[in-house]
């Protein structure tokens, strides 16, 4: 493995110069420029997802972005629609009681108790039980003993043990993966008889995931799990086949809370021996915040279109405000959080306009002064600027003004100097990366890497998420995001890597042939599918680094961590065989999109 897996990400504004027309680019460059940002993203009930109709749109496109797809597509609640605050609120309210009971008498039996967690969590409605699960896995994590000396056959034992290693691990419980011991043989590799059993394999695989670097047990787990589920997946009959075939796709780790429990109502509903009141409460939860969602997405979509950016620049650029929310609702779905989403699904928009308009358009004299602006933070330095830069820079300055009144209103720590800076290290990074594809050499991916990196902007979204935690939202919470500790890092590097492997063909077909996997490819002196191969196991030490960051004691609280294990998940979810879901949306974005806001669970 390569040194530059754990490169530090100095701040930009640190190790660059200041921006001067002698460190500038011309516009020659940035025609075949390289999109670097962060793809991250922002129904009505009579509407189908076939009425969606893409309308031409007659700005210059030499990067090749199609238009939005959800231009004349209603989200807004309708008169028929159920009001999404009283929605079920009576029979939600008595399920929930119930399911309190059944958690309360699940404590006599720490296997019957874990199991009924983690079908809560995949079903999408653990979030209603937080201080009732959090006291459960204190306890079942001191319940080792028992989980150790299980009076079952062994199947059923690895079952439960990886189960209670992986839900563990999940909420930052450290667990020794010489739990898995006894399941080996003599030779120290797990034993074969295992290999008959599809819900033991499928437990031990997802829980390998949960591995750290250096665990050579949870490599070999994952290595004896995979090659078996592979092998007997032909063999299953649905809904079990669905579910391993997706489980190897993307595992429970490394997948969208919201996509994993629409997709898991549906194997649920087709067990034979599934509880009926947990899958009431399931299917009428995911309504409920459909609901409530397509209204935040209602609001956030005409905040876009009042804004009419499309009409203020001269190009083209990848208008994805629906995309945006929906990427980040994936994972960070709860109703309490709204605030959070709308923040990082609008910067996220901006942030889309300003790296297609550096890529595309931009030319020397345009550029300049915009730097200078986010440095100085003053609109003054682009009075002879053409007007679509001056309105780039003044949404991008309206949005932190917005976010100054609303810290103010709430009495909540005032954010804004933080998102100055890392706006402005956004900035100059995206210069910084400029003067290197434009020089016209190859640099080492040692070289490449670090600067790519900055690019990515994460720490704008960590920032904007945090504010929408409430009171978790500390002075001490924003300084540990601004020092870029390793658990950013290495979330900065999974995010950064899937991007370039999900976008390099395509923008090579354009004339950018500068990327981490061409990099990789010439410092090595091995094929594209070999540097991909080669990136992907940096991808995965990198979830490892993740993984053991989160153990606790942990620097901040779990929520926290969890926008930014958020990141890459998303990038697991939307860039999947590489594939870049956000530039290209009318295939598997257009239908989770559709999953998520567009049809309701038939109850």
């Amino acid at each position: 493995m390569l040194s530059y897996i754990t490169t530090s990400l100095t701040p930009v504004h640190a190790m660059l110069p200041s921006p001067t027309k002698e460190n500038l680019l011309p516009k020659s460059f940035f025609v075949d420029g390289k999109s670097k940002i962060l793809q991250i993203p922002t129904r009505r009930a009579c509407l189908s997802s076939d009425a969606i109709e893409e309308v031409p749109d007659q700005r210059p496109n030499p990067a090749g972005f199609h238009a939005s797809i959800w231009d004349h597509h209603d989200f807004s609640l309708s008169s028929s629609d159920p009001n999404p605050d009283t929605f079920a609120e009576e029979r939600i309210k008595e399920l929930k009681k119930e399911v309190k009971s059944m958690l309360s008498l699940a404590t006599n039996d720490p296997f019957e108790e874990l199991d009924l967690i983690e079908k809560l969590q995949r079903l999408g409605i653990s979030y209603h039980f937080e201080a009732v699960i959090n006291d459960s896995l204190q306890r079942i994590h001191h319940a080792a003993t028992i989980f150790s000396n299980l009076e079952v056959d062994v199947c059923t034992h690895l079952y439960a043990v990886a189960l209670r290693f992986r839900i563990l691990r999940q909420a930052g419980y450290y667990v020794s993966p010489d739990v898995f011991n006894k399941f080996k043989n003599e030779q120290g590799e797990f034993q074969l008889n295992l290999a008959s059993d599809v819900q033991c394999l499928l437990s031990l695989y997802q829980a390998s995931h949960l591995g750290f670097n250096g665990e050579d047990t949870m490599n070999q787990a994952m290595v004896f799990a995979r090659k078996h589920l592979e092998y007997i997946v032909p063999q299953l009959s649905s809904p079990l086949a669905s579910e391993v075939q997706h489980a190897l796709e993307i595992p429970l780790h490394k997948s969208g809370g919201r996509i994993e429990a629409k997709q898991y109502i549906s194997t649920f509903q087709a067990i034979e021996s599934q509880d009926h009141l947990l899958l009431e409460f399931a299917k009428l939860d995911f309504n409920r915040i459909q609901l409530v969602q397509r209204t935040e997405l209602d609001e956030i979509k005409r905040w876009w279109e009042n804004m009419n950016m499309k009409s203020k620049v001269p190009f083209m650029f990848r208008e994805r405000i629906v995309e945006s929310y929906a990427m980040i609702t994936t994972t960070y779905f709860e109703p309490k959080y709204a605030y959070g989403r709308a923040l990082m699904t609008k910067i996220n928009m901006m942030l889309t306009v300003l790296d297609d308009g550096f890529d595309v358009y931009s030319d020397h004299e345009e550029l300049s002064p915009l730097v200078e602006a986010f440095q100085r933070w003053d609109f003054e330095v682009l009075n002879n600027s053409p007007e679509h830069i001056k309105v780039i820079f003044q949404e991008c300055v309206n949005f932190v003004d917005a976010v100054n009144v609303e810290m103010i209103r709430t009495g909540q720590f005032n954010v804004v100097q933080y998102l100055k800076q890392e706006m402005q290290d956004y900035v100059i990074g995206l210069m910084e990366e400029a003067k290197i594809l434009f020089s016209g050499r190859m640099p080492t991916m040692e070289e490449w890497l670090p600067v790519s990196l900055v690019t990515m902007a994460l720490n704008i979204f960590f920032i904007c998420g945090v504010m929408g935690l409430g009171e978790l939202a500390t002075k001490e919470v924003y300084d540990w995001i601004a020092s870029k500790p390793k658990i950013i890092r290495s979330s900065y590097l999974i995010v950064r890597l899937f991007d370039d492997i999900g976008t390099y063909k395509w923008e090579h077909k354009r004339g950018t042939t500068l990327s981490n996997v061409t990099c990789c490819m010439n410092d090595l002196g091995i094929s594209e599918s070999d540097a991909v191969e080669h990136i992907q196991k940096m991808i995965s030490s990198a979830w490892k680094d993740m993984n053991q960051e989160c153990m606790s004691p942990t620097p901040v609280p779990m929520p926290v961590l969890r926008i930014i294990i958020s990141m890459a998940q998303i990038m697991e979810l939307f860039y999947a065989a590489g594939h870049d879901g956000y530039s290209n949306t009318k295939g598997r974005t257009k239908d989770i999109v559709t999953l998520l806001f567009i049809d309701p669970i038939p109850i």
